[in-house]
């Protein structure tokens, strides 16, 4: 306008100076400006969207590399255990079988009668010894078996000493004065029983045997 004043709204001309008032002129937006608000939507869009599939990648992976039986996070219930497998199983059952045999063998070993063979002698000992042959089974016929054989150089007296060695041993007292006198040379005489207070269960099983074998010896000898 001329008057430099501007028209009222809705009017062209103005009233002070008859001038036609233009219109004002509309700047156009800058493209690029409107370009960019259009796109800024659009990337905040993809953003998101590659962050959920990269959310979703990361929970798949994490997914898959977990043990299978791999439990939830958390205190466990310490009732409850893991089975065991089958090979744990067998192992543990031939360990319990052979705990049961080495039990059984052991019960067995200690209800077991062990045989004891005893010792036979057959002949007087060869090493040097003072003993005679008479005084050595006297001394031994109350712990070990003699046979018939160590009596082959043995008389009718010997035989008779030998027979009644294994009742002095034991500790009979003798009425017949000879053998009395005789066993008294020895230390291991030791007379605390009287004849008739004797008995034959003071005599072991050893002791009976070996005089049943002389009584034998002598019958068959005649002596």
């Amino acid at each position: 306008m001329k008057c430099g004043q501007p028209c009222k709204p809705g009017e062209r001309v103005c009233d002070k100076c008859r001038g036609i008032s233009r219109p004002e002129e509309t700047k156009p937006q800058n493209r690029t400006e409107n370009s960019r608000n259009g796109i800024l939507p659009l990337v905040i869009i993809i953003a998101v969207l590659l962050a959920v599939l990269v959310g979703m990648g990361a929970y798949a992976c994490t997914a898959y590399l977990l043990p299978v039986n791999q439990g939830p996070v958390g205190p466990r219930n310490s009732s409850e255990e893991p089975a065991p497998n089958r090979e744990e199983k067998e192992t543990e059952e031939e360990a319990e079988e052979a705990e049961e045999a080495a039990t059984e063998e052991t019960t067995l070993a200690e209800t077991t009668v062990r045989i004891t063979v005893p010792e036979v002698v057959t002949e007087a000992p060869t090493e040097a010894t003072t003993l005679s042959d008479i005084e050595y089974f006297i001394v031994n016929s109350d712990k070990r078996y003699f046979s018939e054989s160590y009596f082959a150089d043995f008389d009718a007296n010997m035989c008779r000493l030998a027979r009644n060695g294994i009742y002095a041993y034991a500790g009979r007292d003798f009425k017949d004065s000879s053998l009395q006198i005789y066993f008294e040379q020895y230390d291991w005489y030791n007379p605390t029983i009287a004849p008739d207070d004797f008995r034959e269960t003071m005599l072991n099983e050893y002791q009976i045997a070996n005089r049943d074998l002389i009584v034998s010896y002598e019958d068959k000898k005649g002596y």
